[in-house]
């Protein structure tokens, strides 16, 4: 059986291994956190090799950025595996871009709270069964996407548009 990962976007960003926060990721990667959670706010779409290169190295010069993209998802790929046998599939190469894959065991506390958003929208004459998925929304919105995380200003729109989405479900 293999480790039970999950992963926090909401608020801080956090990895958990069988509920065991993993600590040393960032201390490790700092732009390969950032190539994780841009890929992982994608779901799953193909991010093309430029757009990771304009969003990741906006501010720096690079004298081969697409080797630069190539050694981050390489190095990226092993501290995944050194965390969890296996975790490094996660980023997947698709032809001139990357996606983020899903392992079993895993969850992502956004893509969760976006598919109760989904399942509310459609539930709109039970009452009992909203009332548990506003709880359950209520248990993993932390706090804003990404809330305490240096440089991510690519993710201030889907943080501001889930925002709007959560407190409407909180009126609701």
């Amino acid at each position: 059986m293999g480790d039970t990962i999950r992963i926090q976007l909401m608020d801080t960003f956090n990895v958990y291994i069988n509920e065991q926060k993993e600590e040393h990721l960032a201390k490790k990667s700092r732009k390969g956190v950032s190539l994780m959670q841009y890929l992982m706010l994608n779901h799953g779409q193909p991010v093309p090799n430029y757009r990771l290169l304009v969003t990741l190295w906006s501010d720096e010069g690079s004298a081969n950025p697409e080797n630069a993209l190539k050694t981050l998802v390489s190095r990226l790929r092993a501290i995944l595996n050194q965390i969890s046998p296996g975790f490094g599939n996660c980023i997947v190469a698709d032809r001139g871009a990357y996606h983020w894959e899903m392992l079993p065991g895993m969850t992502i506390d956004f893509y969760q709270i976006e598919e109760l958003f989904d399942e509310l929208a459609e539930l709109r004459d039970d009452q009992q069964e909203q009332i548990g998925r506003y709880e359950k929304l209520l248990s993993l919105y932390k706090g804003d996407l990404l809330q305490n995380c240096e440089q991510n200003v690519w993710a201030l729109a889907q943080a501001t548009s889930l925002h709007n989405k959560y407190m409407s479900a909180v009126y609701s």
